[in-house]
């Protein structure tokens, strides 16, 4: 059973997926879910948990579905940044999170998710679990046997289908774009 909750409130649960991002040499992983609407004592909330840079030791992206996370704050000095963010009205700090995912088929997982969530600076229990799809991995190069080199320091490359690079976007004169490795199931 999908849900999504804000203390005892119950919103639909309308999915999310999970990705990697590499960039550079470096592998992150990448999670966001999202809630329907729900009035709130006259305030509409849309309610998006997410979590970035995270790093993971996988052999497989199969693995995806037996990984645990769990942190007490949001805070990651490796990267000086936060690591998990709710948005309803604005970007806020999720801690002591704890976030399961399982196997369902293919490349569907679900994702269980508990933590502690600031909203307009209150604290609020965050629940959820939803189906989410892992969607694969982005390599921000436009270079090909450079980014298969980076994929294949982390997962092997048979386990994916690669498109062809794409342009999406330009900066100070250069092209920037990105290769998207799809998984094979």
């Amino acid at each position: 059973m999908n849900y999504f909750r804000v203390d005892d409130y119950e919103l639909e649960a309308s999915g999310g997926n999970i990705y990697g991002q590499i960039k550079n040499a470096k592998l992150t992983w990448w999670i966001d879910i999202h809630s329907g609407s729900l009035e709130i004592e006259g305030i509409t909330w849309v309610v998006a948990l997410y979590c970035e840079d995270l790093r993971l030791d996988l052999q497989s992206w199969k693995d995806l579905g037996q990984v645990k996370i769990e942190f007490e704050e949001c805070w990651d000095e490796k990267i000086e940044d936060n690591i998990a963010g709710i948005f309803v009205f604005e970007h806020e700090d999720v801690a002591n999170t704890r976030i399961t995912l399982s196997h369902k088929s293919n490349n569907l997982l679900n994702l269980k998710w508990e933590g502690t969530g600031l909203v307009s600076g209150e604290e609020h229990h965050i629940s959820a679990q939803v189906d989410i799809e892992f969607t694969g991995i982005e390599s921000w190069s436009l270079d090909k046997a450079e980014s298969d080199k980076w994929l294949q320091k982390y997962l092997p490359l048979a386990e994916f289908l690669k498109k062809e690079p794409e342009i999406t976007n330009h900066y100070d004169g250069k092209d920037i774009g990105r290769i998207l490795y799809t998984p094979k199931f």
